[in-house]
């Protein structure tokens, strides 16, 4: 099967679509071209609530933990995990060779400055409520990190899943570049991004996941149109399509089960 290699967005209707648009042509086995129906917002992972800007983000940053499609939660950038019994202390282990996009190791002390960035009332994190019951968070060594809770809270693990949670670079935090500069440890790197117009990420050889994901691979793509006029995604490997769903429901389009989709059938025409 065939890496794919770019993933290009393209804020395109499905009229322009129609009349050539992204869809003349078919991308390579290594480029898959997606069109969407809402714009990218921003690029601050831990402020974004735009579910264009959510999906994009979760391409190029990773929270410690992620739900699986039955929503059990599974490992992201902690490999393993323990609650105390009295759930108010939570050990974390990193996995051991996630790195950032620039080859730097992602540590504890990302975790720590990340989750301190989203407690700051400064920082105007969408998701600060879900940690305020943080009390401190130690980091005995680089790839271990724990977190003290004021109270017993068994949700604060499922509060960890999600992009608004995403570690960030240390660095990055004290430099004040965040959703300036985009450096992420996610399965593709950011690339560019023209608002209004598209963007372009390119996949990280270099991730450290051990399963493909939902959008590692993929042979021969290319954008079309519903008859309804909402643009879709084939595939033309396996003639399975996904139109753009703003609820954020999930499909396995492509083998791989693409998030953000829901099954259409493509028009017989295409």
């Amino acid at each position: 099967m065939t890496h794919l290699k770019h993933l290009t967005f393209g804020a395109l209707g499905a009229a322009a679509l129609l009349r050539g648009g992204l869809g003349a042509t078919s991308a390579s086995a290594a480029d898959l071209r997606v069109a969407w129906a809402q714009d990218v917002t921003g690029l601050d992972p831990h402020k974004q609530t735009a579910f264009a800007s959510i999906r994009f983000l979760e391409l190029v940053y990773e929270p410690l933990v992620r739900l699986d499609s039955d929503a059990n939660i599974v490992p992201a950038l902690a490999a393993a995990w323990e609650m105390s019994d009295n759930a108010q202390v939570l050990t974390m282990q990193l996995a051991a060779d996630a790195t950032f996009h620039d080859g730097t190791p992602v540590t504890s002390a990302d975790v720590k400055a990340s989750f301190e960035r989203i407690m700051d009332e400064a920082t105007g994190a969408s998701a600060r409520a879900n940690f305020t019951s943080i009390e401190r968070i130690e980091t005995p060594d680089d790839k271990t990190v724990v977190f003290h809770l004021a109270a017993p809270n068994v949700p604060f693990l499922t509060a960890l899943a999600s992009v608004n949670a995403a570690v960030l670079p240390a660095a990055a935090i004290e430099a004040g570049s965040i959703g300036t500069e985009v450096m992420g440890s996610g399965p593709f790197e950011y690339e560019s991004w023209t608002p209004n117009s598209g963007a372009r990420l390119v996949a990280n050889d270099a991730w450290y996941g051990d399963t493909p994901g939902p959008y590692q691979h993929a042979h021969q793509a290319r954008i079309r149109a519903l008859e309804t006029g909402l643009p879709v995604i084939r595939a033309a490997n396996n003639g399975i399509s996904a139109m753009y769903d703003p609820y954020g429901r999930q499909l396995d389009a492509l083998g791989y089960g693409v998030r953000g989709a829901v099954e259409a059938p493509l028009a017989d025409s295409l």
